[in-house]
Order: C-alpha cells, then sequence, then structure tokens
C-alpha cells in the first residue's frame, strides 16, 4: 500500500507546477455541533489553484475520535469542496513528519489561518473595498447583502454559501451592486436598503433609481 509519503512524491512528480500543502486545521473553525470553513479560505485556495496542486494535509493525532463533528479522513474533500473549498487530495501525516515535510502554509511554520490578510497580499481582494448588493432569489424576493469582494461573493452566492435566508430562497441572480465604499459606509447603505419596501428595492435593481447622499451623510433615492 502506498504510504503518504510516497504518495506525495508521486504527485509531485506528475504535476509540473508546485503543491499547496494546507493544514486541514489552519482552514476551519469548530463550532459546538462540528466545523465551518473559515471566510475567503475557499476564494483564496481556489486562486492559487490555477498555479499549484491543492493538497489538505491532515495530523493524525491532533485531529482525533474525540472532536464530535469532525468529519472523517475519506469525507474531508466532501466537506471542503461542499464548502466552497477546491481541494485535490487528502494527505495524513504524523505530526512529525508533518513539520519535515514540504508546506507551504502551516500554522507551525508561517501562517495563521488569516485568510483574509493572505486574499489581500494576493489581490484576491482589495482591503477596505466593500460593495452592498440585492439578490434575486428564485421566489422573486430581493434579499440584501454586504461583501468585501464582490465576485468571490457572488462565486460563493452561486455555490449555495450565501446568507441563510438566501440558501433557504435560492439564489437566482446578483441584482444589483453599488459602487465600493469603506466597511463603515456599507453598513450604513445596507441598512437604508433593509428599510426599502419591495416596490423600491424593484424600482432599484431595475435602474430606475439611484442611491443618493446628502452633504451630511443622509442616503436617499432619486
Amino acid at each position: 500500500m502506498e504510504s503518504n509519503a510516497e504518495r506525495i512524491l508521486r504527485l509531485k512528480q506528475e504535476k509540473s507546477e508546485p503543491i499547496l500543502s494546507v493544514h486541514f486545521d489552519d482552514m476551519v473553525d469548530s463550532e459546538d455541533d462540528g466545523y465551518v470553513v473559515r471566510p475567503l479560505c475557499g476564494d483564496v485556495i481556489r486562486f492559487l489553484k490555477r498555479k499549484m496542486f491543492v493538497i489538505v494535509v491532515w495530523i493524525d493525532g491532533r485531529h482525533g475520535k474525540s472532536k464530535k463533528g469532525l468529519p472523517s479522513y475519506e469525507d474531508t474533500i466532501g466537506f471542503l469542496v461542499e464548502n466552497g473549498v477546491p481541494v485535490d487530495h487528502v494527505c495524513s501525516f504524523d505530526l512529525d513528519r508533518a513539520l519535515d515535510s514540504d508546506i507551504l502554509l502551516s500554522g507551525e511554520t508561517d501562517f495563521d489561518g488569516d485568510w483574509r490578510r493572505l486574499a489581500i497580499e494576493l489581490g484576491v481582494i482589495k482591503d477596505g473595498v466593500w460593495q452592498v448588493f440585492l439578490v434575486k432569489c428564485q421566489d422573486g424576493s430581493l434579499v440584501t447583502g454586504k461583501c468585501e469582494g464582490i465576485e468571490a461573493c457572488e462565486t460563493r452566492l452561486k455555490n449555495g454559501l450565501g446568507s441563510r435566508i438566501i440558501r433557504e430562497k435560492g439564489f437566482d441572480d446578483l441584482a444589483w451592486v453599488s459602487r465600493d465604499m469603506s466597511q463603515k459606509r456599507a453598513r450604513k447603505m445596507l441598512a437604508f436598503l433593509r428599510d426599502l419596501g419591495r416596490k423600491d428595492r424593484s424600482r432599484l435593481a431595475r435602474g430606475k433609481v439611484s442611491i443618493e447622499r446628502e452633504s451630511d451623510g443622509t442616503l436617499y433615492l432619486l
């Protein structure tokens, strides 16, 4: 039976591009009912996969049966892909061997699981650039939201990874997106959108009106 070390060597020989190895525990946060993928993790991995072959390193001993809700070794890829992280393989290591292997991103070396910082450094998102949007759901309703990086956000929405209400209603289309703004202004515009009635949201989505700002910061429809 092929060992994990032999598998890594074989994959390196088969792939001309570099291999990106990421610890599973740098990709997720634990919750009472299991694990959730950290924000922007999937967007960064999706970007890096254009240049690298992505392997998830599973550390034996650290992730044992004592942790409830942890996906099994066999189910790890399925769990990550279902949550918007496109990975290629999962390899299991004991901790000592993992530290000696060619790990480019790991909690033990130069990566602390801050996917937002990494996304900014790679240019996946711009620091401090936020957008507010309206999503048209499959039942025809218009749901509000805000995000940092609209392209990555739209990908998540299409993959069923949006807010609970959007997941329940079903994503249909991105109906309207604001201009770039600071997070503070995005919060204020989101509150303004949530106060609008269905008719005004529909007019905004169809381009019949726009959101304008008074000199004192007050928002209004024009």
